[in-house]
């Protein structure tokens, strides 16, 4: 099922905030994707439809949190 470009932008943004606060909390090496996509309320598949590893949503995290959002 395709969904629409705000509610993939919507869940890019709650993917980034899931990885944010969960790193912070017990650093990157504590936490996998499956937990990260469980606290946005999404699958891992849905992840991987925005990342391509672990190591890109990493990434992004830290560019999203550096950005003040």
């Amino acid at each position: 099922m395709r969904v629409s470009k705000e509610k993939a932008a919507e869940n890019r943004h709650a993917l980034l905030q899931a990885t944010s606060r969960l790193f912070r909390k017990r650093g990157i090496d504590g936490v996998g994707v499956a937990e990260v996509a469980k606290e946005a309320g999404l699958t891992h598949g849905a992840l991987y439809a925005h990342f391509s590893s672990k190591d890109e949503l990493a990434a992004a995290a830290f560019s999203h949190g550096f950005a003040g959002n």
